[in-house]
């Protein structure tokens, strides 16, 4: 144990982020047995063998990154990046539930496989769905996103195709991973990748609006607007919100509760500000005769609580205006 509390602290300086092996340590003076000490005592993870890092302060995307620099060397010629581990390498929005301790590559051979943390999928990869960056072979953004479409959870999916239809052009993109899709037949999830594909929008701006209209879906909850923005009868901005049910005088606006937090550091606002000014917002679109739900992840985890809001909320918008079947657009100019 003593040793073990003296490694501990001839590694505690070494630096975060970085590949530890015996070799580049030992002109430090440290040695393998203390390297392998330091991972015992929690201080460092083990990406494979003989190759460590300190990962304490990474998020799940950076520790990812260092997972797929230490199996460089793993990878032949046969295999192409793909899965999470193309949606890292390529620097895409990744929601972390995605992200497992695994590197993903795809092989055209049979046999797929998971060892030294290394995943192998069985599967062609054409010469038109990949592409060398930093010097190893990595599936284009289309086929990264069909990959995971197909073997992720829907939510998570619905996100990255969300976020890539809305950085990449959304035209082309869809168009390239139906493309994709049309040439997957008979592999395994292809059904849900073809509903992912088909579901996403670039006009949801955050994952959480990207989970909240897979689970409106679920419910079976009216297809809502997006980004609908409500103005006066003069076209005064009152206000832009996540989604509307204008039918319905409704909004709804998802509320990560993060972004307040952030702020500060993004650009000096006072949090307490930023919360007065949104509730101020609120209050305009309340006053111009909208009913506003807000739920947060918390309420996304209890969808039949959120159902049942956003129904009653329907009701007293429906009450307080009568049933309007007319087109939306007409809804949208009944601000005071």
């Amino acid at each position: 144990m003593d040793t073990e509390k003296t490694a501990s602290r001839r590694t505690s300086d070494l630096p975060s982020g970085r590949l530890l092996t015996p070799r580049t340590v030992a002109p430090l003076g440290l040695t393998a047995h203390e390297l392998r000490s330091a991972h015992r005592l929690g201080q460092m993870v083990r990406l494979r063998r003989g190759v460590y890092a300190k990962t304490a302060d990474l998020d799940p995307v950076q520790r990812h990154h260092l997972r797929i620099l230490a199996a460089k060397d793993l990878l032949d010629e046969s295999a192409v990046l793909s899965h999470v581990s193309a949606a890292v390498w390529r620097g895409l929005d990744v929601p972390w539930a995605m992200i497992d301790d695994r590197v993903h590559v795809t092989r055209g051979i049979a046999g797929g496989s998971i060892r030294e943390r290394l995943a192998t999928h069985t599967g062609q990869v054409p010469d038109d769905q990949w592409t060398v960056i930093d010097g190893l072979r990595v599936t284009t953004v289309a086929r990264t996103v069909v990959d995971l479409a197909r073997v992720s959870e829907v939510k998570p999916a619905v996100a990255l195709a969300d976020r890539v239809l809305r950085q990449d052009g959304a035209d082309a993109s869809r168009t390239e991973m139906q493309r994709i899709l049309g040439q997957s037949k008979g592999r395994r999830g292809v059904g849900q990748a073809r509903w992912v594909v088909g579901f996403a929008d670039p006009r949801a701006e955050s994952g959480g609006e990207s989970v909240s209209r897979v689970v409106l879906e679920s419910l079976g909850v009216p297809t809502p607007e997006l980004q609908f923005e409500v103005r006066t009868v003069r076209g005064a901005l009152i206000g832009r919100t996540d989604f509307a049910w204008p039918r319905h005088r409704t909004l709804g606006e998802f509320d990560g509760r993060v972004k307040y937090r952030r702020l500060p550091a993004a650009n000096g606002e006072d949090p307490g500000e930023v919360v007065f000014r949104e509730k101020r917002r609120e209050d305009r679109l309340r006053a111009a005769g909208w009913e506003v739900v807000r739920w947060t992840w918390d309420e996304l985890a209890r969808p039949e609580e959120l159902e049942q809001e956003l129904r009653q909320a329907f009701l007293r918008g429906e009450q307080r205006w009568g049933a309007d079947t007319s087109d939306p657009g007409s809804a949208r100019a009944r601000g005071r």
